[in-house]
Order: C-alpha cells, then structure tokens, then sequence
C-alpha cells in the first residue's frame, strides 16, 4: 500500500490512497470547513462526530454526505440553543438577580437612596419591562396571587430601605424575592410561555 500526504495546512492534511483522489468536491469543502472549526470544539461534540477529517474525507460520497448534513444539522442545533439560553424567562429572572444584588451592595455601602432606585429599576426596567414583561406573564399563566405576591417582594424591598432596616433583614428579603422570581421563571419556561 502506497501512502501520500499532501500539506499545505497542517491542520487540513489530505490524504491520497493508491491512485483515487481523495480530494474534495464541493460538497467535502464544506465539510472540511466545518470540521476544521468543530476541531476546537472536538471535546465537546458528541460521538457520532467522533471520526477525524481524513476518515469522513475518505468515506464514500452518500455517506460524507450523511456526515456533513449532521454536523449541520449539529451547528443549527447548538446555535438554537445558545439562542434559546438567552431569550428564557430564566435569562430574564438572572437580569433581576444581578439588580438586586447591585442593590444590596449599594445598601451595604450606605447608600439607601441608591439601592432603592436600583430595586426599582429591576422592577420596572427588567420584571415590567418592554423586553418581557414578567409581571403580566406571571398573572396570565401562573396566577394573579403570584403576580402581586412578586409585586409585593419589590415594594417591601424598598420599604425596608426606606426605613432603614438591618441588612440581615434586607438580605433575606431579597434572597426571598429572588428565589420567588427564579422560581416563576422555571414555571413560565416549564410551560412554553415565549417572551412577548
């Protein structure tokens, strides 16, 4: 058996057996464009894209093909689903957590005046906000007591600001908001319910 290597990217190596040209056509330099970026992602994909460049280039033609409409199909997949991790009401329910936890520091900070407009901007900006208003998704697929119950968290929140309150207390109420907010959103996201 004679073997040939052809290199003029290492990584890209082609391989040539006997006199058939393994070179590839059209459809196989997509595929080598494709595989050569998984490459890096090489840990991560799962096994039916276990095989290496040079064994897909050499597979007959039906099958490469089978090959690079999965890896397709993987790559439409996987960009749906980064997509997806950010347009959840879970991506929404972090966004809350992240402006009262911005808010807890400003209170830890002595900044009472500061906090409470960081708790109303993760109330009207983020939970009513036009992105996704959680509030009404919460009455319309949860129920109206949980909408006013969350609506509640963040005016007592503030409350509790205004007046000073320790930040043990603070602190749990607003691990108590968050938890409740987290908690819609897993709801929300269980049933389907899309981000209007």
């Amino acid at each position: 058996m004679r073997w040939a290597v052809l290199s003029f990217i290492p990584e890209n190596t082609i391989t040539f057996s006997y006199k058939r040209n393994l070179w590839p056509n059209t459809a196989s330099k997509l595929a080598v464009q494709i595989l050569t970026y998984l490459k890096q992602y090489a840990p991560f994909c799962p096994t039916i894209f276990s095989l290496s460049l040079a064994q897909i280039l050499r597979l007959p033609r039906k099958i490469k093909t089978k090959c690079i409409f999965r890896v397709i199909a993987f790559l439409f997949l996987a960009a749906s689903q980064a997509y997806a991790g950010q347009n959840n009401w879970a991506h929404i329910a972090d966004e809350i957590e992240k402006a009262l936890h911005s808010a807890l520091k400003s209170y830890e900070d002595g900044k009472a005046s500061d906090a409470m407009e960081k708790v109303a901007d993760a109330y009207f900006g983020v939970f009513e906000g036009d992105k996704a208003n959680m509030e009404i998704a919460v009455r319309r697929f949860i129920s109206l007591k949980k909408a006013v119950e969350l609506e509640k968290g963040f005016s007592n929140l503030r409350k509790a600001m205004f007046d000073k309150a320790p930040l043990t207390n603070i602190k749990k109420q607003a691990t108590l908001l968050i938890r409740a907010v987290k908690e819609a959103a897993g709801k929300l996201d269980g049933k389907g319910v899309r981000l209007e």
